[in-house]
């Protein structure tokens, strides 16, 4: 075997093992996607659950209601975060 054969299967195997990594890295990628995905996904769950959460408190239910029958809210009703009085 002389060197230029060498060369040339040291080429060939340093080829492959770029081929190798790039798909290890495509599927690293694909994953990490799905992941931020599935994240982004339980933080939107976890504001709608806390918004229902909220609306659900007696107070906050009293206010909304007050809301949807148009009535005039006082300041404090609207300023103040549900559970806390001025």
């Amino acid at each position: 075997m002389s060197l230029s054969d060498l060369a040339a299967f040291g080429s060939f195997v340093s080829g492959l093992a770029v081929l190798v990594s790039l798909i290890f890295l495509l599927l690293q990628v694909r994953q990490t996607n799905r992941n931020q995905r599935a994240l982004m996904q339980q933080g939107i769950s976890a504001r709608y659950l806390q918004m229902n959460s909220t609306a659900s408190s007696p107070e906050v239910a009293k206010t909304l209601v007050r809301v949807w029958q148009r009535e005039t809210l006082e300041p404090w009703e609207i300023l103040v975060a549900p559970g806390r009085h001025a």
